[in-house]
């Protein structure tokens, strides 16, 4: 994440400091490995799982390398070692194979499993565990907010949940426009860059309380509204290719949002906080009647934003 931040410093709104969450995540590894154990275990038996790694290593493997070097972080070894009961001599080699971007994109349309493949998965699913829970020390001691992948859930911290609150559809298919207006691009540079710039118009618009995407019962009227506010903030201008960026971003299996739940780092949410965020979101209580049209996205974001720093989690509904 360093090296892309340093390319794009825009994705950063504030300077954190990295390495008391780095001395966090280690100890937490070296005295927790049977927990780290037990998320790998749970994984393994997630029906999601073998669609979704599969897909990912198909679209996402050579750019990672491009972006990280290797498939792996190489410091990361000795824990994954524990957990694969694969010797360090053998993960070093998969390690150095896999900085090869073209061995990276042969194995990411390889598609018979072969015994390097499989473990290279492995490892890049390993890894991505463990960059999690450093993640999860750094918002902890920033006291910032962290939405954590749902393939990361085994290795969060236990935290008391202080509410949910329902996704708007309208606000789902704009974040699916968002990510798939990138991936329309026609190479790796631009898709990234492209990227870059709908993240940081999807935020000005919000912190400028521009963008509104209030509730819709109908999925017709709910894309139409994403439609809009995207062609809005310059995503896109021709309605073709807004179409088609919801498309791709529903192809990539990014699933349905059902509701977010935020888990506060430190202690419960007090009723005031709660009574405060159901104030901006339009009265009554947290989940009920969906059809009431609320105030506006920016608003809702923003309140969230500020309510309290905690770890925010997604409920999923995959698409069968």
């Amino acid at each position: 994440m360093g090296t892309l931040i340093s390319a794009f410093p825009g994705l950063e709104t504030r300077t954190v400091n990295r390495n008391v969450a780095d001395r966090e995540a280690r100890r937490w590894l070296s005295s927790k490995a049977n927990l780290l154990k037990s998320a790998w275990d749970a994984l393994q038996i997630d029906s999601n799982l073998p669609e979704w790694s599969h897909s990912h290593r198909k679209m996402i493997w050579p750019e990672h390398v491009q972006m990280f070097k290797a498939l792996f972080m190489s410091e990361h070894i000795p824990y994954i070692s524990s957990v694969l009961n694969c010797s360090t001599h053998d993960l070093e080699k998969i390690y150095l194979i896999s900085c090869n971007v073209e061995t990276v994109k042969a194995w990411a349309k390889q598609k018979r499993q072969s015994e390097d493949l499989q473990l290279a998965l492995d490892c890049w699913l390993m890894s991505g565990l463990i960059r999690g829970k450093y993640h999860e020390c750094l918002a902890q001691h920033e006291q910032l907010q962290l939405i954590a992948h749902p393939y990361r859930a085994g290795i969060g911290k236990m935290l008391r949940p202080a509410f949910s609150e329902n996704v708007y559809y309208s606000e789902e298919y704009f974040s699916k426009i968002v990510i798939g207006g990138a991936l329309l691009e026609t190479t790796a540079k631009r898709r990234v860059v492209a990227w870059v710039k709908n993240v940081q118009r999807a935020r000005v618009a919000i912190e400028g309380r521009s963008l509104e995407l209030p509730n819709a019962v109908a999925l017709r009227d709910a894309e139409q509204l994403a439609i809009a506010a995207a062609k809005r903030i310059g995503i896109a201008t021709r309605s073709e290719i807004v179409h088609r960026a919801l498309d791709v971003g529903t192809a990539i299996g990014l699933g349905a949002l059902v509701s977010l739940t935020l888990y506060p780092w430190f202690g419960p949410v007090g009723p005031i906080i709660i009574q405060a965020y159901r104030y901006f979101r339009g009265g009554g209580s947290v989940g009920d009647d969906i059809g009431r049209y609320a105030l506006s996205t920016s608003r809702r974001f923003r309140t969230l934003a500020r309510s309290v720093p905690g770890r925010i989690e997604r409920e999923i509904r995959f698409p069968r």
